[in-house]
């Protein structure tokens, strides 16, 4: 199902710079939806039930100080052939008060040894929720070899560049301690002289570490870092004097501009990534579009095929509140979509879809009736507890909420 869905995107992507007609791409790639790029395709997925989900729970500890802005997740981890290794999640927030106001803290959690919880990344200062990737691609974490999970944290500074710091989490330690602090072999440094006006997106994708966020201009770019592999040691290695020049997306469909922090997914190894933002018209109308990327057409100024198009993302009836959050999971090939909507009793929960394939979404489902102040982040891929995460925060500034999808409902 995996390579049936990444084919079918890569199909769609590839078509779809040829010039042929939206009505034929999908009828090629076995969907019923008849609207071009730009558009609405239809419903061809669905949202989980949220019956699958665990349900909300304040994890981890609290941070006393406080939290600005939405949090930021990713997927950490380790694996060695001659055993060892480890499985988990970091969560990521910019602090709120005292001496340690607008730096980044962290918490890190491991299957089955719990919380590693809100350290300072050190004393750089930030005007952004945070964003991070583990350098390995989707997939290479999931073969039969050694893989280690070096990761990017990007922030924005009050100087308006994105910094980046990379992370190497530690598998030391019994089973039963906790998270052991890790080290940082790049301490944060600016990655390019361009200046935004969103939170960075991060993920890794075809051997590269890709970043990108939102200009005053309302244009969103993406920067690329080709990544120094070591197959024998599992290893990416990061050279920060790499980082390309950066590379313009499209325009959003006529009427719409791009608001907010975009987010991203990675699809794997294949060179397909998928970039979805927040976007408003004159009226004050609200929608969400997506862009799918195929990373080796992208040049280092442009698009070796021509620049890829934005589709929308139907949400129905539902209000879009926030930014939104994307996640793929790789065992099952489904991109996930999570966003805060909903109006009147519904107001401000967190709603999700799932697509498999190609720009079919389906309706947009709840999960729960719990209700929040921020944006989500989500991660995919997991290989714990819960293979899929979503998390954010209430009212409350100290807590952190998060939720998953129960890995038995796969057969897992």
């Amino acid at each position: 199902m995996v390579k049936s869905a990444i084919g079918s995107r890569l199909l769609w992507r590839g078509l779809q710079l040829l010039g042929v007609p939206a009505a034929a791409m999908l009828g090629a790639v076995g969907c019923s939806a008849t609207a071009a790029p730009g558009e609405d395709v239809g419903s061809g997925s669905q949202a989980y039930d949220p019956s699958v989900f665990y349900g909300w729970s304040s994890q981890p500890p609290t941070n006393s100080g406080g939290f600005t802005d939405s949090p930021g997740a990713c997927r950490i981890g380790a694996k060695l052939l001659s055993g060892g290794g480890f499985d988990g999640i970091m969560l990521l927030g910019r602090h709120g008060a005292g001496t340690s106001v607008n730096r980044f803290r962290f918490a890190l959690y491991y299957k089955q040894r719990g919380w590693l919880s809100w350290p300072d990344l050190g004393t750089q200062t930030f005007n952004s929720k945070p964003a991070c990737s583990m350098l390995n691609d989707v997939y290479s974490t999931l073969g039969d070899s050694n893989w280690t999970s070096r990761v990017a944290i990007l922030g924005k500074g009050t100087d308006n560049r994105y910094y980046a710091r990379i992370m190497a989490p530690s598998a030391a330690g019994q089973v039963t301690d906790p998270p052991p602090s890790p080290t940082f072999p790049v301490d944060w440094h600016s990655i390019s002289t361009t200046t935004y006006d969103s939170a960075p997106f991060v993920t890794a994708e075809f051997g590269y570490l890709i970043v990108g966020g939102r200009t005053s201009n309302g244009t969103i770019n993406i920067h690329l870092n080709k990544l120094t592999s070591d197959p024998f040691a599992g290893t990416r290695s990061y050279d920060k004097t790499a980082w390309r020049a950066p590379i313009a997306l499209p325009a959003l469909p006529t009427g719409w501009t791009p608001v907010g922090d975009p987010a991203v997914a990675s699809e794997g190894s294949g060179g397909l990534i998928d970039v979805v933002t927040r976007a408003k018209n004159a009226f004050n109308q609200t929608r969400l579009y997506i862009n799918y990327l195929y990373i080796p057409f992208a040049g280092d100024n442009g698009y070796f095929l021509g620049p890829p198009q934005w589709a929308q993302v139907s949400t129905g009836t539902i209000p879009v509140s926030s930014d939104p959050a994307l996640e793929y999971d790789v065992s099952r090939g489904e991109l996930t979509l999570y966003f805060r909507g909903g109006s009147g009793t519904s107001a401000n929960r967190i709603f999700q879809s799932t697509t498999q394939g190609v720009d079919a979404w389906g309706p947009f489902g709840a999960l729960g009736t719990d209700t929040f102040a921020t944006a989500p982040a989500a991660a995919g891929s997991l290989q714990f507890d819960w293979s899929h995460v979503v998390t954010a925060r209430k009212s409350d500034t100290t807590q952190t909420w998060w939720n998953g999808i129960d890995p038995r409902v796969f057969g897992q």
